[in-house]
């Protein structure tokens, strides 16, 4: 066999594995940097709108000492004591159901507002039941709903889709207070808190049943909020790069 022939076969070979190794690294940053836990966290297990607390040492939303600040600070004059509530349940999709608090302070302005959590945390954080509570003390309604794959609502894949899967479903949470209760779509927003935020603000443009939305805490530049991730899990950081087409040819299969 000549010489270029062999060159020629080698470096196919070489191709396929580096191909190989970087769909595996692909795969390996997609699937961990975009998983969230189908559960309640831990540190929030015990708070509702009534009462809820700040995380202990190390359990803050993210690793590192600027969380540490908030542990142990009394956050009691938020807490939404007296102010009437119901768990409901949303049906956004076929077997995908969302779980929610909806709160309807007695001296209401009418307005009601769409409250949505960061990545890997729930309703019952105190991120989000703070933000919620400010709102409901001057007079709105405020609808504190899990995502998918979070909290109690039905987990399907265990990953969050950077705003895409959440936004649908938050769109049919909106065509829900219009439909079930009977609000009009100029009476309703949106408020993100983090990752929730991302979602946020997307939702207006898949439905008209959103008239206005408020963000905290977004991601403006989701290239380098993912190059961190990865190089926070150990890696070099253009790997996001790969996941992305690997997540890309996964919904197109």
């Amino acid at each position: 066999m000549k010489k270029s022939a062999w060159i020629g076969i080698t470096a196919g070979a070489l191709a396929l594995v580096l191909g190989g190794a970087s769909l595996a690294v692909g795969n390996y940053v997609y699937t961990s940097g975009t998983a969230v836990p189908c559960a309640i966290n831990e540190d929030d297990i015990a708070n509702k709108p009534e009462q809820f607390f700040t995380p202990g040492s190390g359990n803050g939303p993210f690793p590192g000492p600027g969380w540490e600040k908030w542990v142990g600070h009394d956050i009691s004059e938020w807490w939404m004591i007296g102010v009437p509530y119901e768990a409901v349940t949303i049906s956004v999709a076929e077997d995908i159901n969302l779980s929610a608090w909806w709160i309807t302070p007695q001296n209401t302005n009418n307005k009601t507002v769409i409250v949505t959590h960061g990545i890997g945390t729930s309703r019952r954080d105190f991120n989000t039941l703070m933000p919620a509570a400010m709102l409901v003390k001057d007079g709105f309604n405020v609808l504190l709903v899990d995502s998918r794959d979070t909290g109690e609502s039905t987990c399907t894949d265990g990953r969050h889709s950077a705003g895409q899967e959440e936004s649908d479903d938050f769109a049919r949470v909106a065509d829900w207070l219009v439909q079930e209760q009977g609000l009009s779509a100029s009476s309703i927003g949106m408020f993100g808190v983090s990752g929730g935020a991302i979602a946020t603000s997307l939702t207006p443009a898949k439905t008209e049943n959103i008239s206005a939305f408020a963000m905290e805490g977004t991601i403006f530049d989701f290239n380098a909020a993912a190059t961190r991730e990865v190089e926070y899990q150990g890696f070099p950081g253009f790997l996001w790069q790969l996941s992305t087409g690997l997540s890309t040819a996964v919904s197109t299969v």
